[in-house]
């Protein structure tokens, strides 16, 4: 776990915003001012990904990045990432039920079914109607099974709230993603509060090594 200190604490309270903000000051002149033109009257900033420079992509994703390793609760990193943009908290949720979705038996591909749609529809490829809960569940089940197909369920319910406008919805369920994917590694352990903090502070690396070599970067370019 991460040891607390002053730094540590100021760095968690900076605000996704400012620390992109920061990374793209660093950029040349007309990087900033192509940057501030492209997010002028922009909904969410990811709408206009496709015109993002290189330089642009590089910045935001490794101000995002190091943004979430900084911190230590998953949770205030969806929160913060959809405050920053809404389409990118739902993709965290679907990284993020994706790890709880290892705790699923292989022979169930329900729940990365679901997530897969999901990101499907979250990254444009698809649409909203591919995107609905999975079968309920299992009385035979365990409950961190359960907890793993509550994750990927409520990952696509912020997809789906997402797609359909409905920001504060979309930001609920991504937390309770985060909630679900914790209680999914928590409850393989006898003290599970203490299981369910070091998972949160776990799916922080996760997140940020995803905007690094994994699928967020794939997808921010």
């Amino acid at each position: 776990m991460k040891a607390p200190s002053e730094s540590g604490s100021a760095e968690q309270a900076k605000t996704v915003m400012k620390t992109i903000d920061e990374a793209i000051e660093r950029l040349a002149p007309e990087q900033r001012s192509e940057w501030n033109e492209l997010q002028l009257g922009a909904l969410d900033p990811l709408d206009t990904l496709d015109s993002w420079s290189a330089e642009h992509r590089m910045a935001v994703r490794t101000a995002l990045a190091d943004y979430a390793s900084s911190q230590s609760d998953a949770a205030m990193v969806v929160r913060k990432f959809t405050a920053w943009s809404s389409r990118l908290g739902a993709l965290s949720a679907c990284l993020v039920a994706r790890e709880a979705a290892r705790h699923v038996p292989a022979c169930d591909s329900h729940p990365l079914w679901i997530i897969d749609a999901a990101e499907r529809v979250a990254r444009g490829e698809g649409f909203s109607d591919e995107c609905f809960p999975m079968v309920s569940r299992s009385s035979a089940a365990t409950r961190s099974i359960w907890a793993a197909r509550d994750s990927a369920n409520c990952a696509s319910r912020s997809v789906v709230a997402w797609r359909s406008g409905n920001n504060m919805a979309s930001e609920q369920f991504a937390l309770q993603c985060v909630v679900a994917a914790a209680e999914a590694y928590a409850e393989n352990f006898e003290d599970c509060l203490s299981a369910l903090v070091f998972e949160r502070e776990r799916l922080c690396s996760s997140i940020a090594e995803s905007l690094r070599t994994g699928s967020l970067r794939d997808w921010i370019g």
